[in-house]
């Protein structure tokens, strides 16, 4: 921020009027020499506000505080949370489409809450409202880790049960599957639960939270702290990737012995532990914003400049409700306006295609890159922790200076509809894809083992006297080249290595090798058929291709962010700033954060060709179809941004609202009159009078 802004600040001794109560001719009130700084101006609570706590009374700290809470917020949800969802579906055993049910709470609660949140918090004390709501956050993050802690530990590979990751034909797994009907749902209302009062908590933050920043922040500069908002926020769930991925390598029940690795399919990490972490921080800071003050002594100096950037016409009705009838009664009044802003409405459609895409993406990338390109659930949280830093810290950083540097409106405009032009090309990676696992059983055949007539596909006549379980996914690589699901479904019949897990005497390898060793006694056949834990090895080369394109893309998407919430701002009446951030929050997350996540865990879903079914129902997907998913994943990404980019270009072609420049009658001021409508003096309804160089 340049030195110019704070040159611009006013004597502190100025009314402690909240801005809204401004008079509409944008003059801040009549100062008197030698007046104390009001209370309202102060950092404190109540009478405490001493001296040494006000040099925090200033707009960079309210901004690196509501970075904090974007930050903590971004981290719980879109990092922690995309990290753990593929160890949530084994450790509880549940569906992608039934982790997507988890993740859409967060954005249902926003929905439910928004709109009064942000329709009532315009008149309140906003900085202690995002205090309440950040402290709350941490007792949503508390919640969602309960269930670790109530439900007891997790046993596979625990050391009272080495029978089940020894598994062999003579040694077949003894685990019984916990049918009990009351453990069933009961962890998922503890994850609903958390989930849904973090997202009560996360509503102020985007509404209230950005428009007190617009209130404190001279127009000039705004775009710059909105920016550094926004960067956090992508920062936020870059650094929740990172920290989940690496307490994703700790053991789920930390200080137990396990037999388990990362590189097992049965592995669960510490997924818990983040959110422990995440609650902790939202508790310690939380406390300064309750000592923050109404309004800064400037902030009159901010909503002149406001006014005349937007040359905005009042009505005396317009914002001036006081009590909570009043604003009860205005309701119906406040959102007719804004649907009659065209510029807001194809905005916040365009927003919610936006979000459709991209929720599902964030939500389930680290589960598609760990099924498509086979790399562990830490290593998978670490690339998209990555390729967040990168796509979400320079998209939004470059979209806050070309904010900046370019006048707001429809250059602006430009700017979107071409970037997100550009983002759809990009969307190709998904293309890049590797060869899907080949099960013996599953994608290939037994070599004539297979038992035609049962309904068990992995159950050969090479194994059928093993009494194999199908419960665990385990993995092991046969001298064959084959993968097979388990040393028992290979018919392995002793272990070999302990240390390096192998296995000696597999039947179904030995059948196989057997046709391609025609000249060999079955002797030899059998001492050369073992199998090593783990999936057989695929040349693939494609990770890198699409972590490149999808990142660009994704850049380019952050890329709007700021254009796109300043051409918001601007596209309708002062007073409804935060109560159209809250209406296009409302909109986005009903008709996209929530289906989202939905519809693409449905898509990772049909790629599964081989579940486990547990106590009579579908549990966790064991193999996918990477070419379905691939498919599945393009279509539905592509047509969320292209349907962005339709509604960014007619947002572009109604801005300024009501779809033509609008400029003042000869001889009457913008600011005394209603602008004009069809040809005719006073409009039914306050609208702004655009800027005609925009």
């Amino acid at each position: 921020m340049d030195e110019t802004e704070e040159q611009q600040i006013s004597d502190p001794s100025t009314t402690d009027v909240h801005p809204s109560e401004i008079p509409s001719n944008g003059k801040a009130p009549e100062c008197k020499e030698d007046v104390e700084i009001p209370e309202a101006t102060k950092c404190g609570i109540g009478p405490y506000n001493p001296q040494c706590l006000q040099i925090f009374a200033s707009k960079k700290f309210f901004t690196f505080m509501l970075c904090i809470f974007g930050l903590i917020e971004g981290a719980l949800i879109s990092g922690f949370e995309p990290v753990i969802i593929s160890s949530l579906e084994i450790r509880y055993k549940f569906s992608s489409t039934a982790a997507s049910v988890i993740i859409i709470v967060f954005d249902a609660a926003v929905v439910v809450s928004v709109i009064v949140i942000s329709y009532f918090g315009e008149k309140a004390h906003k900085p202690r409202w995002i205090g309440i709501a950040f402290f709350t956050q941490g007792i949503g993050a508390l919640v969602f880790a309960l269930p670790h802690f109530i439900f007891g530990k997790y046993d596979a590979g625990s050391v009272t049960n080495t029978t089940l990751v020894l598994e062999s034909c003579n040694n077949p797994s003894l685990l019984v599957p916990d049918c009990d009907a009351g453990n069933t749902g009961a962890y998922i209302l503890f994850l609903i639960n958390g989930n849904a009062i973090i997202g009560v908590s996360a509503a102020p933050l985007f509404t209230i939270g950005v428009s007190f920043i617009d209130d404190i922040v001279l127009p000039k500069y705004v775009s710059l702290h909105i920016g550094a908002f926004q960067v956090c926020t992508i920062v936020g769930p870059a650094i929740g990737f990172g920290i989940g991925s690496v307490l994703l390598t700790l053991n789920v029940d930390v200080g137990e012995v396990t037999n388990l690795t990362e590189d097992d399919p049965a592995w669960v990490g510490a997924w818990w532990l983040s959110f422990i972490v995440g609650a902790v921080v939202s508790f310690l800071f939380s406390i300064p914003f309750f000592f923050f003050p109404r309004v800064l002594p400037d902030t009159h100096l901010v909503t002149e400049a406001r006014q005349k950037q937007m040359k905005e016409t009042y009505k005396s009705r317009f914002g001036e409700e006081k009590t909570f009838v009043e604003q009860l009664k205005a309701f119906p009044f406040h959102l007719l306006g804004l649907f009659k802003s065209k510029a807001w409405l194809f905005l916040t459609l365009g927003t919610t295609f936006l979000f459709l895409s991209l929720e599902a993406l964030v939500s389930f990338a680290p589960k598609y890159v760990e099924t498509v390109y086979r790399v562990p659930a830490s290593t998978a949280g670490l690339i998209i922790g990555a390729m967040a830093i990168a796509a979400g810290g320079i998209g939004t950083l470059t979209g806050a200076l070309i904010a900046h540097c370019v006048k707001i409106g429809k250059n602006l405009g430009i700017v979107n509809w071409v970037t997100v032009l550009i983002a759809v090309v990009f969307q190709a990676g998904f293309f890049l894809t590797c060869p899907s696992v080949d099960v013996v059983g599953i994608g290939t055949q037994y070599t004539n083992n297979s038992i035609s007539n049962s309904s068990d596909v992995l159950l050969a006549s090479c194994n059928t006297d093993c009494g194999c379980s199908s419960t665990i996914f385990e993995p092991v690589c046969g001298a064959d080249g084959l993968t097979y699901f388990s040393p028992c479904r290979a018919s392995c019949q002793q272990i070999g290595d302990i240390q390096n897990v192998t296995y000696e005497n597999c039947g179904c390898v030995a059948a196989n090798l057997r046709n391609n060793m025609m000249d060999s006694d079955f002797g030899t056949i059998l001492a050369n058929s073992t199998a090593t834990r783990g999936l057989c090895p695929l040349p693939c080369s494609f990770l890198l291709g699409w972590i490149v394109m999808v990142t660009i893309s994704v850049i380019l998407i952050f890329l709007i962010r700021v254009p796109f919430l300043l051409v918001t701002l601007r596209s309708v009446a002062d007073e409804q700033r935060t109560f159209a951030l809250g209406v296009q929050s409302l909109f986005f997350r009903l008709f996209g954060s929530i289906p989202g996540p939905l519809l693409f865990g449905a898509i990772i879903d049909s790629g599964c060709v081989y579940s486990q079914t547990e106590c009579g129902r579908i549990a966790n997907c064991w193999v996918y179809d990477n070419n379905i998913l691939r498919l599945r994943a393009y279509i539905f990404c592509t047509f969320g941004i292209l349907a962005c980019l339709v509604c960014t270009v007619l947002s572009w072609v109604f801005y300024p609202p009501y779809g033509f420049k609008l400029a003042p009658p000869d001889g009457i001021e913008d600011k005394c009159q209603d602008p004009p409508v069809d040809g005719k003096l006073g409009a039914p309804n306050p609208v702004f009078i655009a800027d005609t160089t925009a």
